[in-house]
């Protein structure tokens, strides 16, 4: 998703105390998650550890996208932010404010665009980076493994970790695509396929 900061209410540093609070609250679910893997055991439950934890890395993979195509039709970008909440580490690149938060399963990008020719191409193509590279990790992965394993249940644990990265990648793309709004403290904001649309077929402000 790229626009506004939707989490600036809870957006400052995070304390000691917070960071060990979600530390420790990490652990716990960890705990929890792995017991109910581990009770009655069968291969086949990793594909979920799989999706889980691939959804992190995918976030910050979602927010890199727009930020590559922000970058590649000449746009700058302002923030690159993953997760929300507390801010957990920030720093700058390349003129890029970057930040870290406590629960990464989400973020935005916001970039410097201005009105210029093809300027609603390009909107509609930054829109589409972050699930537009999740989708080529979900096909990147359907080559490596074929569709038919994909589709198949498998005890081979190669194939189980996969097919729940490839699971990840395609639900979160799938989602980010469906034309939907968030309601934020500045307004409605579009979520990367609404923002495509209007992009392309939106009134001219």
């Amino acid at each position: 998703m790229f626009g506004i900061d939707y989490t600036k209410k809870e957006s400052g540093p995070a304390t000691r105390g917070e960071r060990t609070g979600y530390v420790l609250f990490c652990l716990l679910i960890s705990f929890f998650f792995l017991l109910e893997i581990v009770d009655d055991y069968e291969p086949k439950k990793l594909g979920a550890v799989a999706f889980l934890l691939a959804w992190m890395p995918l976030t910050f993979l979602h927010e890199f996208g727009h930020a590559v195509l922000a970058r590649l039709v000449g746009w700058e970008v302002k923030e690159f932010v993953v997760g929300f909440g507390r801010i957990v580490k920030e720093f700058h690149f390349r003129g890029t404010k970057v930040e870290f938060r406590m629960v990464p399963i989400s973020g935005y990008m916001l970039p410097g665009y201005t009105r210029e020719s093809w300027g609603r191409l390009k909107s509609a193509l930054v829109y589409f980076g972050g699930p537009g590279i999740e989708l080529l990790v979900f096909f990147a992965i359907y080559s490596i493994i074929g569709f038919d394993t994909f589709l198949n249940s498998s005890d081979d644990l190669f194939e189980i970790l996969m097919q729940g990265i490839a699971l990840s990648a395609l639900t979160s793309a799938v989602i980010n695509l469906i034309p939907m709004s968030a309601i934020t403290d500045e307004g409605e904001t579009p979520n990367d396929g609404l923002g495509i649309l209007l992009s392309l077929f939106g009134r001219r402000g």
